[in-house]
This record gives C-alpha cells, structure tokens and sequence, in this order.
C-alpha cells in the first residue's frame, strides 16, 4: 500500500476522516488557511529558485487574488481570519523569509521535489518543499515550509511527516525516480550522481516557523522511529482491509473536519433515527 505523511497523520488524528478523504475520495471543502498555505509556498518556491523577492511577491499576490486559476478558493474561512488579512501577511511572511536567508550560503538541490520509495512492505510517496545544503558542510537538509503553529519539540521528535522525508532521502529512488510511476516521480536527471554525493551526509529535518522565521531542527530518526512508523502503516493497512475506521471525536478533528455534513458522529442524531431510515 502506497502512503504519503498526509495520509498517515489524517489516520492518526481521525481514522473516518481519513476514509472519506483517502479511501472514498470524497471531495472536501477547501479552508483558508489551507488556500493560503499553498500560495504562500508558490510564492517561496519561486524565490528559492531566483532569489527574486519581488517577483515572489507578485506571485503571492497573483495567487491569492485569483485562487480559482489555482484551484485553491477559500469554500470555509477560519475564524478571526479575512481575506485582506491574508493578503497582507502574505507579502510579511515573505519579506520576513528573504532577509533572513539572503546572505546565507546555501546551494538549493530541489524545490518541491516529489519522490516515491519502497518502505518494507509498503511504499511512501511525498513532497519535499526544500533540499538544500549548507556550502562547505557534509548536511543535507530537508526544510519544510510551515505558516501554522509549531508543535512541541517533543512532537517534533516523532513527527511521522519528518520520518518519512529523513527516510526517503537515504532511498536511491528518491534521486533516481521510481520505475512503476516515472512520469510522477522522475528524480532528477544526474539523480545517480545526486545519490552517490549524499548517501553519506548527515540528514537533517528542519521545520522552518514562517511567523517567526525560525528554524526548528527536529531531531535524529533511528531504526526505532522506522519500525514504529512500520508498525503504523501495518495497522492502517489492516483498518482498510476489514474496512474498520473508528472516528475520533475531539476539537482537533471535527472542529475543522470538511466532512461534518456526511459524517455519523458529527451530526449528533439519534442511533435510532439511523436504524429506522435503514430499514
């Protein structure tokens, strides 16, 4: 079974959820911040690529302007958030980004860079946001791009996203490509010299705070964290197999769920009105 670090934590936080959009692939409402979160990235892949401030700004607004050109209009608003205030911290955040990388010496190897490779039994596909390395290091960094709030430092250190990436990157498909889907995950052209070059540098997985532009290092992943992830991915391929999806109830999940409309436990109605419409 193929899985991406969005699925697993969808599975994680709410296993219904998870049906609904994974396995049933119903179409979910798109939110704000999710709208805003992709734009802010079209932005910032644009700049890593050109060191184009400006230009990364107009990008941004572009985006944020005419979201139906991108497939990402805002369907639900979060709360104490507009559009207008998007709009300007938009342009804050990557002003803020520029100045704080703009004398750093670093050399970009890929931006949003999508990948597949084999985990065990299972298959983990993805999209990296930054690969780059500090010039004159022996440290390939993984920097993910986040205009949420940051986890603990504690939760950093078992973030499944983090694993799958620290993972993938020691994989010759990763640079290479992977043969079942090559056209989606093509690798890089010299991906066997890319391969050879990195396969003995320190990898490190940074969670980049856009509020604050501040990296967060989250932490080394041993042979622990992978047979844990291992273990994850087996029982979520066993709840799809018998078709079991305990739903979680909680703020986190269905307070900003796109599913309430369909979902059973959401809509709070009587088991017994559900039987008798069963029936």
């Amino acid at each position: 079974m193929k899985f991406s670090p969005s699925m697993i934590k969808c599975f994680m936080k709410c296993p219904l959820q998870a049906k609904f959009n994974y396995i049933d692939k119903v179409e979910q409402q798109q939110s704000s911040a999710a709208s805003f979160g992709t734009a802010v990235h079209l932005a910032l892949e644009l700049y890593n690529n050109t060191q184009d401030v400006k230009a990364a700004e107009r990008c941004f607004l572009f985006a944020w302007d005419n979201p139906a050109e991108f497939g990402i209009e805002p369907e639900i608003w979060n709360r104490n958030t507009s559009y207008g205030q998007y709009r300007e911290r938009g342009v804050e955040f990557i002003r803020m980004y520029h100045e704080e990388n703009k004398w750093i010496d670093k050399e970009i190897i890929a931006t949003e860079h999508r990948f597949c490779v084999p985990f065990r039994n299972h298959y983990i596909s993805g999209i990296v946001d930054i690969l780059e390395t500090p010039v004159g290091s022996n440290v390939l960094k993984i920097t993910d791009l986040k205009t949420g709030y940051r986890p603990s430092a504690y939760n950093l250190s078992f973030d499944v996203q983090f694993t799958s990436y620290m993972y993938a990157v020691t994989q010759p498909e990763f640079w290479m490509g992977w043969e079942p889907e090559k056209e989606k995950y093509h690798g890089f052209e010299n991906g066997e010299e890319l391969y050879e070059r990195f396969k003995n540098y320190e990898v490190l997985g940074i969670w980049y705070d856009l509020r604050k532009t501040k990296e967060y290092e989250v932490g080394p992943r041993t042979e622990s964290d992978l047979n844990q992830l291992h273990r994850c991915l087996d029982e979520i391929e066993k709840a799809v197999e018998h078709q079991i999806f305990v739903p979680n109830i909680s703020g986190e999940s269905c307070g900003l769920c796109s599913y309430t409309e369909i979902c059973p436990v959401y809509s709070g109605r009587p088991v017994e009105e559900e039987v008798s419409e069963q029936s």
